[in-house]
C-alpha cells in the first residue's frame, strides 16, 4: 500500500475529526511498521510518539500552506453543499481550505459571489468562468450531515 493510498484511502472520511485521527493512526502505524523492519527496531510507544508529533507537524503544516490561498493558484477547485443545500467547504487542489477565504478567492478570480445557499445558475457560472481560465472546477451537494 502506497502513503497516497493510505492518505485519500476514504474520500468522505478525510475531512472529519473522526477521518482525520482514523488517517493519522493509518500513517503512523505504516510508518512504525517499515522503521521497525528496516532498522531492526522495536515497535513501541516512543517510536510511534515521534512518528505521531511529525505527521500532525507535517499535516497542519500542508494546511496552513493551503490557506494561505491568496498566492496559491489552483488547478482544481470543488464547491461543496449539504444535502439541505448549504454551503459546507471549498476544496483548492483537494484540499479544504478556509471557507471565507476560499469565497474570497473564488470572487477574484471570477468576479462572482460563491452563493451560500445551493443555486444551480450561479454555480454554473462560476464553473465555467473557473474553467475559461484552465481551472478544473466543478460542484455538489451531496454532504449528508444528517
Amino acid at each position: 500500500m502506497k502513503l497516497s493510498d493510505i492518505i485519500l484511502e476514504n474520500e468522505l472520511e478525510r475531512f472529519s475529526v473522526s477521518g482525520q485521527m482514523k488517517q493519522t493512526d493509518n500513517i503512523v502505524d505504516q510508518v512504525a511498521k517499515a522503521i521497525a523492519e528496516k532498522y531492526d527496531m522495536k515497535d513501541d510507544g516512543m517510536l510511534r510518539g515521534t512518528i505521531r508529533d511529525a505527521v500532525i507537524t507535517a499535516k497542519y503544516d500542508m494546511d496552513e500552506e493551503v490557506n494561505e490561498i491568496d498566492t496559491v493558484r489552483p488547478e482544481e477547485i470543488e464547491i461543496s453543499y449539504t444535502d439541505y443545500g448549504r454551503l459546507y467547504a471549498i476544496y483548492f487542489n483537494g484540499r479544504k481550505v478556509e471557507r471565507d477565504k476560499g469565497v474570497a478567492h473564488i470572487n477574484k478570480l471570477t468576479g462572482m459571489d460563491v452563493p451560500f445557499s445551493y443555486d444551480l445558475k450561479n454555480l454554473e457560472q462560476i464553473k465555467s468562468k473557473l474553467q475559461d481560465q484552465g481551472i478544473d472546477a466543478d460542484f455538489n451537494d451531496a454532504m449528508d450531515v444528517s
